[in-house]
């Protein structure tokens, strides 16, 4: 998805909203479909724990807000995440 094309200031007004309000739905889509996986994995009962620290970690969070959202502590977030990165070298 690019967000970067410009946009032509000479254009219609009406022109210029349309392009406003389609960019506006690609970005709320693309939310919206972050927001499906992070519930799916986060409430997945099935789902290694190590996995959904990864997942939100790929998604850019941070350990300490892993931690909030798994409700566990910070140290054991970091530790898992490295346990992760040891194994897919491995590999």
């Amino acid at each position: 998805m690019q967000y970067n094309k410009r946009v032509d200031f000479n254009m219609k007004e009406e022109e210029y909203q349309n392009e406003v309000l389609n960019r506006l739905e690609q970005i709320i889509s693309q939310i919206e479909f972050q927001n499906n996986i992070i519930g799916y994995f986060i409430s997945e009962k099935e789902s290694d724990t190590k996995e959904r620290m990864w997942l939100l970690n790929n998604l850019g969070f941070q350990p300490k807000d892993i931690a909030k959202i798994l409700q566990t502590s910070q140290n054991t977030v970091n530790v898992r995440l490295s346990e992760k990165r040891k194994e897919l070298k491995s590999q």
